[in-house]
């Protein structure tokens, strides 16, 4: 069972202080994700997983279900423009 996965996007092997950087200590929410997994997707880098580029700087990503900004603040690390919907208005405050 989960052979088929990868298991290199667990991050598990990243100490808690490292996937909670910066503004990610701001609140204790539960449904957030490492900002590492959201970095993977969006920077520029190529691997055996990820087979080509699919966002560039300046690009406009939307998150549809932003909980608490975790993607938005990512996107804007790389320069990307970044719009966060969420039903749960404290999701957008804290996304603010």
């Amino acid at each position: 069972m989960g052979q088929d996965l990868n298991w290199k996007l667990s991050f598990d092997n990243l100490k808690k202080s490292y996937t909670t950087k910066h503004i990610y200590r701001l609140h204790p929410y539960k449904g957030k994700f490492i900002p590492q997994l959201a970095e993977y997707f969006l920077d520029d880098h190529i691997n055996e997983f990820k087979k080509e580029k699919y966002f560039n700087k300046n690009d406009i990503i939307l998150d549809s279900f932003c909980g608490s900004g975790t993607t938005l603040a990512q996107a804007d690390e790389l320069g990307m423009h970044a719009i966060g919907i969420d039903v749960s208005s404290f999701n957008s405050f804290i996304a603010n």
